[in-house]
C-alpha cells in the first residue's frame, strides 16, 4: 500500500503521478493518476495488486500469470469500447500494477443510491448492451467472474455501461502449488450473493456471468441486494418479483431464467439470453407507454414505438433476426441512448470510436425527415455486401432501406460524404449495418404512417408520435 502522505509526490514507474486513492480491497488498492509523459496528462486508473505467495516458485508462476492476464485485458479493451483500455502494466517492489483507462461516470450502485431504482426499459437497455459485451468476452474463453453494480459504470460522455474489474488478474495474485508442483487457485473470485454456487466452488462457467448480470438487473429494479431478497426453501430460487411489481411478466421470466441456482437451467450463453431478451422486447414494445420521469429518477429515458409500427416490424423482422446479429453492432442502436438524460428523439445510436485521437462526431439524435438529399455522395450501400437479416418481400423496400441508412449515416458523418468508404474501415461499415437493421426500418414505417410529418421535427410535447 502507499502511505497517504506520499500520494501527492509519488511518481509510479517514473511516469504516473498519483492524484488520490479510489479504494482499498482485499487484493490491493486503486488510484486515480495522471500520465506525465502524455501531452494531455491524461487521467488513468492504476490498480496496485499484492500477490499472495507461499514460495519462490509460486512467485514466478504469479508473474507469468499476471503478464498473461494483463495481455488478455489489453485484447479485450481493444475489442470493445465498453471495456476499459489497458495502457500499461508493470511490477515494482513486490507489487503488480495495471494502468487502465479512467472512466468518468457513476457505478450502477451509485446511480441507485443517488436517483433511485431504474425503469424496466432502462434496465433492458443496459442488459442488451452488456450482453453484447459479454458475447465478445466469452468468445475469448474468458469469464468475468465479478459482475455486480459496483463493477458497471455508466459512462458520463455517452451513458453507455462499461464493464470493469475483471477477475482473472485477481486470481493470479493467489498462487499456491500442490506437492506435485501444480498450480492451484487459493482464492475464489466473486462477490457473495452475486456469484452462483459453482463459482463459489472455484468452477465458474459462462452462465455464471449471466447469473451475476441477472441479479444486477434485479438490484436496479428493486434497490435490493441479493442478500436482501427471499429464497424459496425448497427450490432455492430467488423470490424477487413481489419487490418489483412494476416489471412485466415477460421481462421477469428472462431474469428468472438467468438466476436459476443450477447452471444447466440458465441460459447457456450470452447470445441465448440476448435472443430471449430481443424476442421479449419486440412483444413488450407494442404496449409500452411514455411515462414521465419520477421524482427519484427511476424512469431516466423511455423510448417507445407505436404498437402499429411494432406489428409491422414483427412482420418484417422474424424473430430469427437475433441469431444473425450476434456481433453486438445492432444492439448498440437499441441501448446507446444515455441512461442519465431525458430526450424526446425516437432512438439514438452513437458511433463506435476506434481511436481516442481521431474521434468521430457523435450524433445526438436521428434525423426525423426523409426529404430527398441533394449532396454529392458515395452511398456506402454500394460497397457493403448485404448481410442484413431483415426479411423483406419487396425488392424496392430493400433499396429504400439502403437509402434511408445512407441518409442517416451521412448526416451523422458529413465529413465522409465526398469520399468512398473503404472495405477495411470495418467500424464504419458495421455502424451502417446497425442503422440499416434498426433505425432505417423504424424511420421507414413511421413516415409511411405519418407522411405529413416528414418535413418537420417532432417536438417533446407530441407524446403520441413518440409512442
Amino acid at each position: 500500500m502507499i502511505a497517504g502522505k506520499m500520494v501527492d509526490s509519488l511518481l509510479l514507474n517514473h511516469r504516473y503521478r498519483i492524484i488520490r486513492s479510489l479504494g482499498v480491497g482485499g487484493f490491493g488498492e486503486t488510484f486515480l493518476a495522471e500520465d506525465t509523459q502524455m501531452p494531455s496528462k491524461r487521467r488513468c486508473a492504476i490498480k496496485q495488486l499484492k500477490p499472495i505467495l507461499d514460495n519462490p516458485q509460486a512467485d514466478r508462476i504469479a508473474r507469468q500469470r499476471f503478464t498473461r492476464e494483463a495481455t488478455v485485458l489489453e485484447r479485450l479493451g481493444e475489442l470493445n469500447p465498453q471495456i476499459p483500455q489497458l495502457y500499461a502494466y508493470f511490477q515494482d517492489n513486490g507489487y503488480f500494477y495495471l494502468v487502465q483507462e479512467w472512466i468518468e461516470g457513476l457505478t450502477l450502485s451509485q446511480q441507485v443510491l443517488l436517483k433511485g431504482i431504474f425503469s424496466e426499459n432502462a434496465v433492458r437497455r443496459i442488459l442488451l448492451s452488456l450482453l453484447a459485451v459479454l458475447q465478445q468476452v466469452h468468445s475469448q474463453q474468458i469469464v468475468h467472474r465479478d459482475i455486480k453494480p459496483d463493477n458497471i459504470i455508466l459512462r458520463q460522455s455517452d451513458g453507455q455501461p462499461v464493464l470493469i474489474d475483471f477477475g482473472a488478474v485477481k486470481e493470479a495474485m493467489g498462487t499456491h502449488l500442490s506437492p506435485q508442483g501444480q498450480y492451484i487457485p487459493s482464492i475464489v473470485i466473486g462477490t457473495p450473493g452475486y456469484m452462483p454456487a459453482e463459482q463459489a466452488l472455484g468452477r465458474p462457467i459462462y452462465s455464471s456471468d449471466l447469473y451475476s448480470l441477472g441479479l444486477t438487473a434485479i438490484y436496479l429494479l428493486t434497490g435490493k441486494t441479493p442478500q436482501q431478497l427471499s429464497v424459496h426453501p425448497a427450490t432455492h430460487q430467488i423470490q424477487w418479483r413481489r419487490d418489483a411489481p412494476q416489471v412485466s411478466a415477460a421481462f421477469a421470466s428472462v431474469l428468472d431464467r438467468a438466476i436459476q441456482p443450477v447452471g444447466s437451467d440458465r441460459f447457456y450463453t450470452a447470445s441465448q439470453m440476448l435472443q430471449a431478451l430481443l424476442q421479449q422486447s419486440l412483444v413488450s414494445l407494442g404496449s409500452t407507454r411514455v411515462i414521465s420521469p419520477s421524482n427519484n429518477g427511476g424512469d431516466r429515458v423511455q423510448r417507445t414505438v407505436s404498437s402499429g409500427s411494432i406489428s409491422r416490424l414483427q412482420f418484417l423482422i422474424p424473430l430469427s433476426i437475433a441469431a444473425s446479429i450476434w456481433g453486438g453492432f445492432f444492439l448498440r442502436g437499441i441501448i446507446s441512448t444515455p441512461l442519465t438524460q431525458v430526450s424526446s428523439t425516437p432512438l439514438t445510436v452513437q458511433p463506435e470510436t476506434t481511436d481516442s485521437s481521431e474521434k468521430l462526431p457523435v450524433a445526438t439524435s436521428i434525423p426525423t425527415a426523409i426529404a430527398p438529399e441533394t449532396e454529392v455522395r458515395y452511398p456506402i450501400s454500394e460497397i457493403v455486401p448485404d448481410v442484413s437479416s431483415v426479411a423483406i418481400a419487396q425488392p424496392i423496400l430493400e433499396q429504400t432501406l439502403d437509402e434511408i441508412a445512407d441518409r442517416i449515416f451521412y448526416q451523422r458523418y458529413p465529413q465522409l460524404q465526398n469520399r468512398k468508404i473503404q472495405p477495411h474501415e470495418t467500424a464504419l461499415i458495421q455502424e451502417w449495418h446497425q442503422i440499416r437493421q434498426c433505425e432505417a426500418i423504424v424511420d421507414y414505417h413511421f413516415y409511411q404512417k405519418y407522411p405529413e410529418r416528414q418535413n418537420r421535427k417532432i417536438v417533446r410535447g407530441e407524446k403520441d408520435l413518440h409512442q
